[in-house]
């Protein structure tokens, strides 16, 4: 009720309540973030922003910069409240503590946990400095990912848009954990119960506030920790969305290439001769009809399975602890768990769920290894893409959280250290580590001019632009019919629609050809095709048009079977003997006085012909 919610927000029991409500706003404050990246990370809002505001508000209200901002602010809040405990405490002399009374030596006992030997507070204020470089090393890091546009300044593409959020990723671990540094910190000085103790507490009183303030902030603890999870899981997302766009785009680009190519041999195979065999060859392809959607489609979705169960599993996880949290603290004040709890039940999952994201995380982090490792190859020629540092950077982390804490748990058990000792150990050694990892991160994601990042934009001489922006779907600008058109090769292979009595025919000759061979064949048709009234006329446009094409275009044993008339020439071996044949009805033809050339002694490839409809019944042609 409203009575009892005011009953309890006294003076005394403010840090209690906002250690306990903290996580919460922090996972409030992170939603709101989502929604607005879902509301301006669109290239019409963009565009309206871009038009209407100039700096800086058109650069404060991207998400990227609202969310590094935040980060910036927490950190310095985060220092500040570090270095304000410290100084209250004289750099943490045990001896300045506020340490309650014991009645019992159960209660002496508890306290015993919580002794801060000299090097733990030494390794704790040296924490908030590595925070701060690794603070500033990651700002530089973001401002180097947004690159000088001519529109759209201050929107990220997709690929930088991603990667500023795996940049983060030791910042944000980072900061959680000096926030954990400091909520240990409060319990073992006793800041955290003097605060809130009354004036005429007794010694029982005393222990009594002391235990409860080191229950709430103990669960703080372990709640940043949760939402440390959470974006770790989103950098390891962010990630694997980058693999798979870098091989989706691969895969848009060579899709119109190849069916352009195999409708272009399929059709003129079709018109040559519907009865060929090989038609039904190119029939039967049809996976490299469609690979975007019949096998890159089905490969991303099996891929990217095991990431999405890690996001899905960490997220419930981090809700599922969240809750329990909050309600075991004020204002509700509804305890599930423990012996004395409503419902024990509800906690009982723990474990299962802690087994979950342990195994949730390892099939991601395998399933990004397979993907990046079998695809290597492709992935290695991207320009500074480097996959392997960039994996290691993201895994690296990963491990650390996974198996440290079990490390140092066992060895400080070899040692004597309690378990609030080790946790405040745990989250030292975080802070110190992200530094390096920083760096680390700043070699294997900075970009570069013209390396994969460039893949998201795309532009072409003659026409043809667009760009995939943060927030939109991989290859968007793909879709248009100028890039379709760009991909196909078009000066080698003809798209021109043929006419319905065109008639296409091939010159099959074989041996060692040159193309000054292939050359003269074209001359020699040309002459024998010229018409005699368009000589008359002063045109010298033959009736029938052939081109010397590669023999790779033909198969090896293709013969034209052709229903209409048509003519097949061809030879093997020593060329000379049956040129000579050859030589003396071309000589004496009407059609020009051709004579033909002197050839060496040499056999031809295939050439493509394609003639009119107008095909004289000579035959000396045939």
């Amino acid at each position: 009720s409203c009575s009892s919610l005011c009953a309890f927000l006294t003076p005394h029991s403010l840090p209690v309540l906002a250690a306990a409500m903290y996580p919460i706003l922090v996972l409030v404050v992170a939603l709101l973030l989502v929604a607005v990246r879902g509301c301006l990370n669109t290239r019409e809002q963009q565009e309206k922003l871009h038009e209407k505001w100039r700096l800086p508000w058109v650069l404060i209200v991207q998400p990227f910069c609202l969310f590094n901002s935040l980060l910036i602010t927490y950190c310095m809040w985060e220092a500040y409240a570090f270095i304000d405990l410290a100084t209250s405490y004289k750099n943490l002399d045990t001896a300045s503590f506020d340490r309650p009374y014991t009645n019992t030596t159960a209660q002496a006992t508890a306290l015993k946990d919580y002794v801060l030997p000299a090097w733990l507070a030494d390794l704790s204020i040296a924490a908030p400095f590595f925070i701060v470089v690794t603070l500033v090393i990651t700002t530089w890091h973001i401002w180097l990912h947004i690159p000088p546009a001519d529109t759209l300044r201050w929107f990220p593409t997709y690929s930088h848009d991603l990667a500023m959020q795996v940049v983060n990723l030791p910042l944000v671990y980072g900061i959680f954990a000096l926030d954990n540094i400091t909520t240990m910190l409060t319990v073992f000085t006793g800041s955290g119960y003097s605060g809130s103790l009354p004036g005429n507490a007794d010694k029982q009183e005393q222990y009594d506030y002391w235990e409860k303030s080191a229950h709430v902030f103990e669960q703080a603890y372990e709640t940043n920790y949760e939402l440390a999870d959470l974006y770790e899981a989103r950098a390891l997302h962010c990630f694997g969305l980058l693999c798979f766009a870098l091989v989706q785009r691969q895969v848009l680009k060579e899709a119109p290439t190849v069916k352009h190519v195999i409708d272009t041999v399929e059709t003129h195979f079709k018109r040559v001769d519907g009865n060929n065999p090989d038609v039904q060859l190119l029939d039967d392809l049809v996976l490299l009809k469609d690979p975007a959607k019949l096998l890159y489609a089905p490969l991303q979705q099996t891929s990217n399975l095991g990431v999405q169960v890690f996001v899905w599993t960490y997220a419930l996880k981090s809700m599922y602890s969240l809750l329990l949290t909050g309600l075991a603290e004020a204002p509700f004040n509804i305890q599930l768990c423990g012996t004395e709890g409503r419902f024990p039940a509800a906690c009982s999952l723990s474990p299962y769920v802690e087994g979950a994201a342990m195994l949730a995380s390892t099939l991601a982090i395998m399933n990004i290894f397979v993907f990046e490792h079998n695809l290597s190859e492709f992935l290695n020629n991207r320009k500074s893409f480097r996959p392997v540092m960039k994996f290691l950077a993201v895994k690296v982390l990963v491990s650390i959280v996974f198996f440290q804490y079990y490390i140092l748990a066992f060895l400080g058990s070899l040692v004597g250290m309690s378990t609030p000792q080790t946790k405040l150990c745990y989250s030292c050694l975080i802070c110190l580590e992200v530094l390096p990892l920083s760096v680390l991160v700043l070699y294997s994601w900075s970009p570069t001019e013209g390396d994969w990042h460039s893949e998201d934009r795309y532009c072409r001489s003659g026409g043809g632009a667009g760009a995939d922006f943060a927030g939109a779907n991989v290859g968007e600008y793909m879709e248009g019919g100028s890039f379709t058109e760009s991909r196909m090769p078009t000066a080698s292979v003809s798209t021109r629609v043929s006419h319905i009595h065109e008639m296409a025919a091939y010159v099959e000759l074989r041996g060692l050809v040159t193309e000054e061979d292939g050359r003269c064949i074209e001359h020699v048709i040309h002459a024998l095709s010229r018409d005699e009234e368009s000589l008359k006329r002063g045109q010298n446009k033959p009736r029938i048009s052939a081109t010397f094409k590669n023999a790779a275009v033909c198969g090896r044993e293709l013969m034209t079977r052709a229903r209409q008339p048509t003519f097949t020439l061809s030879a093997s071996g020593s060329a000379g003997s049956n040129l000579s044949a050859l030589q003396a009805p071309f000589a004496s033809s009407s059609a020009g006085g051709l004579v033909l050339p002197s050839l060496s002694e040499r056999s031809f490839s295939s050439t493509l012909l394609r003639s009119s409809p107008s095909m004289p019944s000579s035959s000396s042609l045939h």
